[in-house]
């Protein structure tokens, strides 16, 4: 019940009856202590010349009196309410809990809509003042909000405005975080959005660009300005905002604005990246090696200009079926450090066309100003350092391939692991800047090539770069296929496998070619950043099939050279510059590339030899297993090798293997929200999809409750399936793990409260109160599913 403990203290302090109006029109000199949350909204709205309908607020002290003296307060509350214009109004709570930075209180408080006439709204206003002691405020605010008591209540009497449409708009998704407006319309009054959980139309927007919804719908003009006053609120309110307006079908008017209540932080994962740097499954070996390594060194590289990143390199990258995404989140954080804005980062990284990034340094970017330049030094002077970093390496990898060439014992291997660990790194850095400088000064010259008419493929680099060739397996193999095609008729019949050609008379120079070409290329295999894949070097009949199967590109415009091209005068010192630097990084590119796919191929020489041993041991039942153990775990086994750790071992094989099989044909969203993988369809599963109002994931047992008489079935923690969202309910809701409803939107009753609460929630899920009570079922608020086990 309510405590009536703070407003007797208050009470011999208000003013009397005679000295104050208890209505006032809403005005800039009005404190939010006496007209409340909502009131204040609206008073911000209208100071920032925001249309809002008329409004008057009873203001809070009138209610603390009416608790003292009712007859009294309810006189002059007549008298002032004959006063006021004869329109139709909405009579809405306006008190100090609602709308406040955490909890909006959604419903909890009576809005009662079509009040006209002095007794009348007097009547609504009494019925507003019980709404503190209804069982279903108690429910919501004794599970929400300790500051219930201290309370002060207030009443907007707003003129109705006839609504054609009504919605509300999210300056970010408050769902996912993405920074992209959202907009909900439903034709009528909003009331149907919100209390009578109807199923709205619905749009996002990205920098202006519809990416959901209908861009012909007859009110995508009224949906355009609406989202433009909700990016404007943004920057006025200071924080991102959620906005209820109305369309008269002449002019729209802004009804309330509240900041967005219960954000969460929600990591945001994109595999687009990683389908170029890390494609396909990744097995748990690999990925417990290249993850650590190759992120440190980002890391490393981030932090030389922004300062020490507090930043772990599994931050940066996540796993979902064996697939890489990377974390968009924490990137962007890093790199609006830069000047790069988070949304530019999102729009490459998130959408279906990658737009680049805008830079606009700030004041934070000016923060990193010396390290900026030191870092620009840096690169000035990298090709130096570049040459002599090339020339120690390929020495040291030269001296870790001989040592890894003999007999190795587990002992052995600790040590010979962080050796190419430490080596990897290096590399690494290496293998990041080169092609990123290469794409700089390639960019360039195509620039200055453009001006003189001339595309930069057409460019034959080569002729003045011949080492380009030599780095590349490509010229070789034109070679020998010609020279196996110029065999005699008989021989080349016979030449249908490198073990038959390497027995086959007359055959000598092909045999030497092939020798000198697993010399030079054997390290190469057909994933340079995935160590499981098996080198060249160990199947030479897939060299000998990619050899007979080449096919030479066709090239439809003329190659020319740089000396042909035309007018020779603007070939200035400045193009010719251009020209042998980008030459000369497309050299390193192919160097530092073939450096670091024999350095990383080590690790699979390392590690099965290891296997090896451990297959002699029993504790393995073949070589390539191992690549399904993680590291700490094969340190595991090094370090205790007996019959329960080769046991529990194969166990996890042979669960991660059947795992890896029964995904391996999934086709997963390039972006996926949260840190749990989206449930995929699979024989035992079925997933139904809706809208995700409230992010997380749950798995529980599921409660069908069409009508009041189902609450007392409900338990803690069930997952609650509704048919619309109803105020009413809010007792059985404050007792769920997680919402679906049949119907409704971002601002259903259901919504509000389950981002309140900080559980998931999905609405639009058709005949979602059709699946049977007590199964089992998961609820990805974040990616919109909801998954039904054991489906039939």
């Amino acid at each position: 019940m309510w405590d009536f403990y703070y407003i007797t203290l208050l009470i011999p302090y208000l003013p009397s009856l005679d000295q104050q109006s208890l209505i006032a029109p809403l005005k800039s000199n009005l404190k939010k202590e006496a007209v409340g949350n909502k009131a204040y909204s609206l008073l911000f709205l209208q100071k920032n010349r925001f249309r809002i309908p008329e409004t008057y607020v009873v203001l809070s002290f009138a209610y603390a009196a009416y608790l003292k003296d009712p007859e009294a307060v309810l006189g002059k509350l007549r008298s002032e309410i004959e006063k006021l214009p004869g329109h139709s109004y909405i009579v809405r709570s306006s008190t100090t809990l609602e709308d406040s930075e955490n909890y909006t209180h959604a419903g909890q408080f009576k809005s009662l809509a079509n009040i006209r006439g002095t007794e009348n709204i007097l009547s609504a206003i009494q019925e507003l003042w019980a709404s503190p002691v209804s069982p279903l405020v108690e429910a919501y605010s004794g599970k929400q909000n300790p500051e219930y008591e201290e309370m002060k209540y207030a009443v907007i009497l707003q003129r109705m405005i006839p609504s054609a449409v009504a919605g509300v708009c999210f300056s970010k998704n408050p769902v996912n975080e993405q920074n992209e407006i959202v907009v909900e319309a439903v034709e009528g009054p909003g009331e149907e959005l919100m209390q009578k959980g109807a199923t709205p139309l619905r749009w996002r927007l990205r920098n202006r660009k519809i990416r959901e919804g209908a861009a012909d719908h007859e009110k995508i003009r009224i949906i355009l300005e609406v989202a433009g006053s909700a990016t404007k609120l943004k920057r006025l309110y200071g924080k991102h905002i959620d906005l209820e307006w109305v369309y008269d079908g002449h002019l729209v008017y802004y009804v309330q604005v509240r900041g967005i209540t219960a954000e969460k932080k929600i990591n945001i994962y994109s595999n687009k990246m990683a389908q170029e740097m890390l494609p396909g499954q990744i097995k748990p070996l690999v990925w417990s090696v290249n993850i650590p390594m190759v992120n440190s060194v980002w890391i490393n590289l981030l932090s030389s200009i922004t300062g020490p990143l507090d930043i772990k390199p599994e931050d940066l990258a996540t796993s979902f079926y064996y697939r890489t995404y990377f974390n968009v989140k924490t990137l962007g954080e890093i790199f609006s450090e830069f000047g790069v804005p988070l949304e530019s980062l999102e729009n490459t990284m998130l959408s279906e066309s990658s737009t680049g990034h805008s830079f606009r340094p700030g004041i934070r970017t000016l923060r990193h100003t010396f390290r900026i330049i030191r870092f620009i030094g840096s690169i000035l002077r990298f090709e130096k350092f570049y040459l002599k970093e090339y020339r120690e390496l390929s020495a040291r990898y030269k001296e870790l391939g001989q040592k890894l060439s003999g007999e190795l014992s587990p002992e052995d291997y600790s040590r010979h692991f962080l050796e190419l660990f430490k080596e990897g790194k290096r590399l690494a850095h290496l293998n990041i800047l080169i092609p990123l400088l290469m794409r700089i000064y390639n960019r360039r010259l195509s620039k200055k090539l453009k001006r003189l008419g001339t595309e930069y493929d057409q460019l034959s680099i080569t002729d003045d770069f011949p080492e380009i060739d030599t780095l590349s397996p490509l010229s070789l193999i034109r070679h020998i296929k010609h020279s196996i095609e110029a065999l005699p008729e008989d021989l080349k019949q016979k030449s249908i496998s490198y073990e038959a050609i390497t027995q086959l008379k007359g055959t000598g120079h092909i045999q030497d070619e092939l020798s000198d070409f697993m010399a030079r290329f054997g390290h190469l295999s057909e994933s340079g950043n995935d160590f499981s894949y098996p080198k060249w070097e160990e199947d030479p009949e897939y060299v000998f099939r990619m050899i007979l199967n080449h096919a030479e590109p066709k090239r439809y415009q003329k190659a020319i050279r740089f000396s042909e091209i035309r007018y020779a005068r603007l070939r200035s010192p400045r193009l010719r510059s251009a020209y042998y630097k980008a030459g000369k990084f497309r050299v390193y590119r192919e160097q530092i590339s073939s450096l670091y796919i024999y350095g990383y191929g080590l690790f699979r020489t390392l590690f099965l030899k290891l296997a090896d041993e451990f297959v002699e041991e029993g504790m393995l039942a073949e070589r390539n297993d191992i690549f399904f153990l993680t590291k700490p775990e094969v340190d595991a086994l090094v370090f205790k090798r007996d019959k329960s750790s080769g046991d529990r071992c194969t166990s996890v094989i042979k669960e991660r293997k059947a795992d890896m099989e029964a995904s391996k044909d999934l086709i997963l969203p390039t972006v996926i929200y949260g840190e749990v993988a989206p449930i995929l369809d699979r024989k035992d599963l079925r997933n139904f999809r809706g809208t995700g109002t409230s992010s997380g994931n749950y798995t529980g047992t599921a409660r069908i409750v069409k009508e009041t008489s189902d609450f007392e079935k409900v338990k803690d923690g069930d997952v609650v399936i509704i048919p619309f969202s109803d105020v009413s309910w809010t007792p059985v809701l404050c007792r769920a793990g997680a919402i679906i409803a049949e119907s409704g939107g971002m601002l259903s009753h259901c919504s509000i409260i389950a981002r309140e609460m900080g559980i998931p929630s999905l609405v639009s899920v058709e005949n979602a109160c059709a699946l049977p009570d007590n199964i089992m079922v998961t609820v990805d608020g974040s990616n919109g599913i909801l998954t039904v086990h054991d489906h039939e």
